[in-house]
């Protein structure tokens, strides 16, 4: 317990939405074209052209809002596109301070862990539009960007793990649990020159909770609705352990490398040097222009009966409630939501959270994967939890007992949840 003690993890004050809530709207409409409605247009006219100021922290995101802000300043003429890139620190902080002066950010870019602290502080409205939601998302993502729920900003992009191997040594293409990757790895007879080039069957980093989170990820309720309801929250329970055992089984099996990192399995993976790989939807760009053919799954179960769910983050696009042109920024973030999302992977190597979008139609292992995934929590002490978890998952990776370790980040949260 101690050791947990010492991590002094700041909390955040959030609220996490279940999966399973219904997502509110309020009645209204809005356009998909990028054109702003009369009352925007009128009172561009009157103030000689409106200007929207667009906020964000991740620069990689330059490439496509430039493209955004291109076409939506061509489809309304008079309206001018402002990209403000600044330094995350103190994100929300720094909107909150900004939305009373002249600097007021009209539409900014969120992650949907910070996105409850954010509309709780008054800056994000909520969705309005019913028709565009239902036709633009799925279910993961309206959960991710919820409160309470209902839905109080625009899901833009997602980050999540999946599945790839390299299919010169997998003929068919199918789907796999972990267990048809071992029985394959018992059964595949590799030529010499294959077994020269091949190190792995199969490969992934241990060190990242990103990257494995998802081999119990099935079996961890952080909190209930909201959060803080210490009896709900659950990261030790029968499912959770036995999942974490196969986890074990399964980085035994295939001698995984408990310090590599994770640039190394990509490097193996873009190699040649393994055939299945455990990766990120950042790697994607990397691994496509290796010139292997490889196929793309979503993170795998363990068999029929134990299950996973990888981790996510969905990063999504708040209308201010501050804003003087919200009509205006409304219409951007669906133009940049749903309009040039086809744009979004090329431009900022990020995968797009509307469910029509071409690429995930192309690649449906990867959205998949994103289907059944655990949205990174908004609740309040949830920030506490990943570390924990990923401290429990060391001990245990070393030798430490499963149950124990696990017991001991329930026992701390629900501690701090009372």
């Amino acid at each position: 317990m101690n050791k947990f003690l010492k991590l002094g993890v700041m909390a955040l004050a959030c609220t996490f939405v279940f999966s399973g809530c219904r997502i509110k709207y309020e009645t209204g409409s809005g356009e998909t074209d990028g054109t702003v409605g009369e009352s925007a247009v009128e009172s561009s006219d009157k103030a000689g052209g409106e200007i929207l100021h667009v906020r964000y922290a991740n620069e990689s995101y330059t490439p496509y809002l430039e493209i955004c802000k291109t076409e939506f300043e061509k489809k309304n003429q008079g309206v001018s596109v402002v990209l403000d890139c600044v330094s995350s620190e103190n994100y929300i902080v720094n909107i909150n301070n900004d939305s009373t002066t002249e600097n007021v950010p009209d539409v900014y870019l969120v992650s949907n862990s910070d996105l409850s602290t954010a509309y709780l502080a008054g800056l994000a409205s909520k969705v309005t539009d019913e028709e565009f939601v239902n036709r633009v998302y799925d279910k993961v993502a309206l959960d991710a960007c919820s409160y309470n729920g209902s839905l109080v900003a625009y899901p833009l992009s997602y980050r999540t793990t999946f599945l790839v191997y390299n299919s010169l040594y997998v003929e068919n293409d199918e789907d796999f649990t972990f267990e048809k990757i071992k029985k394959y790895s018992e059964e595949k007879e590799l030529t010499n020159d294959q077994m020269a080039v091949v190190e792995k069957i199969f490969n992934c980093n241990l060190t990242d909770l990103f990257m494995n989170y998802g081999y119990i990820g099935g079996y961890i309720n952080i909190g209930g609705v909201y959060g803080s309801d210490s009896e709900k929250f659950t990261v030790c329970n029968d499912n959770s352990v036995s999942a974490t055992g196969k986890y074990l089984e399964l980085v035994d099996y295939f001698s995984i490398d408990k310090a590599q990192e994770y640039g190394d399995v990509v490097k193996k993976t873009v190699g040649g040097n393994s055939i299945f790989s455990i990766v990120s939807t950042d790697s994607f760009a990397e691994i496509k222009a290796s010139g292997l053919e490889f196929r793309y799954k979503e993170f795998p179960d363990f068999d029929d009966s134990l299950v996973t769910s990888p981790l996510s983050i969905t990063t999504a696009i708040a209308v201010n409630p501050y804003s003087k042109v919200s009509s205006l920024g409304e219409s951007f973030a669906k133009f940049a939501a749903e309009t040039m999302s086809d744009k979004l992977n090329e431009a900022a190597g990020m995968f797009p959270a509307n469910k029509n979008a071409v690429i995930n139609k192309e690649y449906p292992g990867i959205y998949s994967s994103y289907m059944k995934s655990t949205s990174k929590n908004k609740l309040q002490y949830g920030e506490q939890v990943y570390p924990l978890i990923e401290i429990a998952l060391h001990n245990i990776l070393n030798g430490e007992d499963i149950k124990t370790e696990l017991q001991s980040v329930d026992a701390y949260m629900k501690k701090q949840l009372k």
